[in-house]
């Protein structure tokens, strides 16, 4: 049986041109690692009440459902100084 780029030899070429461009991925007050180093500091947090009630919403009903803590402007500050102090 013969490969794809034998009988097809461009089909790779055009491949390669289509795919998407590789990104870095984002860090974000969403991403997995941001939230898993919010959990493991979440104490050092003095309990943040916005903290605490975002990571309980993330780990129940995923991180789309914590989309209106972003848009939130008494929420978004905390949940950013606490970002900050669990990366540094």
């Amino acid at each position: 049986m013969l490969d794809n780029t034998v009988l097809f030899p461009n089909l790779h070429d055009e491949y390669e041109k289509e795919k998407l461009p590789r990104f870095r991925v984002a860090n974000g007050l969403l991403s997995p690692q941001t939230v898993m180093r919010l959990e493991a500091r979440s104490n050092d947090f003095g309990a943040c009440e916005f903290v605490l009630r975002f990571l309980d919403t993330y780990r129940s009903r995923g991180p789309m459902a914590c989309l209106s803590y972003l848009s939130d402007p008494n929420v978004l500050p905390a949940l950013t100084k606490a970002m900050r102090e669990a990366v540094h």
